[in-house]
């Protein structure tokens, strides 16, 4: 549910919410449009407990990152660095 809706179902005007998180009403706008570019975390928490909600953070992946399946196909694939072999080496 967007944020708009839920201030509104809580019955409360972009000013009212926003005098409760300590923000501007031009500020509470922005967030319900997704058109934050400097928004300090702090009231953006505010914003989801005074709205009910909370956040949960969580291991949502525990398969290797696509890095490490990239450095391990590095280290064994054809781009692995190799010793150089005797008729490689300089002389």
């Amino acid at each position: 549910m967007a944020v708009a809706q839920l201030r509104q179902a809580a019955g409360l005007t972009q000013t009212e919410f926003g005098e409760m998180v300590g923000a501007s009403r031009p500020w509470v706008s922005d967030l319900e449009r997704g058109n934050l570019r400097g928004g300090q975390l702090d009231t953006v928490l505010a914003c989801i407990r005074a709205l009910g909600y909370r956040i949960v953070l969580e291991d949502i992946d525990t398969k290797p990152s696509k890095l490490d399946d990239l450095k391990n196909a590095m280290r064994i694939g054809p781009l692995a660095r190799r010793p150089a072999a005797a008729s490689d080496s300089p002389q």
